[in-house]
């Protein structure tokens, strides 16, 4: 708590010599669908008639928007974004002993989250190259399986992160891509008794994303 203040007014006592080089924007992105992987799970292991394997199939994301603070000082610069989008994740239970008719199940999980990412870059001319953290919140999430015995699902309060990218900077326009990768896998959270789903798949994605300084 004492270095959480001891940061807070350093950064306030500095605001003022900043206030020149601040500026303030829009941003959108948005993220292809990705396949994370066949890394796979085997469920109620000691259960043979509910025996399966359970894998991630893909993960689609919905197109970012969201608002950004950036401070400018000679060749370097820092900037904070909050973004809100959605994603759903599809994921499958391939049972061991059903029909082949009956052997798969698949089920989806659809997000709604907050993205804060806060990064530091150096430019080369009209080029940008930039790294940094981001933190994730879970607004709402809904999950479509019906038919599966002793199934629960938490979120953790906040998911973290790193990214990293390259962009473009041309007056008030900023156009970049970045790689993005939280400290958690897929199916984390998740649970078929006291066994929890997580696969080896780490959550990541590519993203492209503009924005506007007003």
């Amino acid at each position: 708590m004492k270095t959480f203040l001891f940061l807070a007014l350093t950064l306030c006592c500095s605001l003022p010599q900043l206030s020149a080089q601040t500026s303030f924007g829009l941003r959108l992105g948005m993220s292809p669908e990705c396949t994370p992987g066949t890394t796979y799970l085997i469920v109620n292991r000691n259960n043979p008639i509910r025996e399966c394997i359970f894998n991630v199939e893909r993960v689609q994301f919905s197109g970012q928007v969201g608002i950004m603070a950036r401070v400018d000082r000679e060749r370097f610069w820092f900037m904070a974004e909050a973004l809100y989008g959605k994603s759903k994740e599809q994921y499958s239970f391939q049972y061991t002993y059903r029909s082949a008719e009956q052997a798969r199940q698949t089920y989806s999980i659809q997000k709604t989250t907050l993205d804060v990412p806060v990064s530091a870059g150096v430019k080369f001319g009209p080029v940008e190259v930039f790294s940094g953290l981001v933190f994730s919140k879970d607004l709402a999430q809904k999950v479509d399986l019906d038919d599966m015995d002793h199934y629960a699902m938490s979120s953790p309060a906040v998911r973290f992160g790193w990214h990293s990218g390259i962009g473009l900077h041309f007056g008030a326009v900023i156009l970049d891509v970045r790689y993005q990768q939280f400290f958690s896998r897929y199916g984390a959270g998740q649970f078929v008794g006291d066994q929890e789903l997580c696969l080896q798949s780490i959550t990541d994605r590519i993203m492209i994303t503009t924005g506007f300084c007003l």
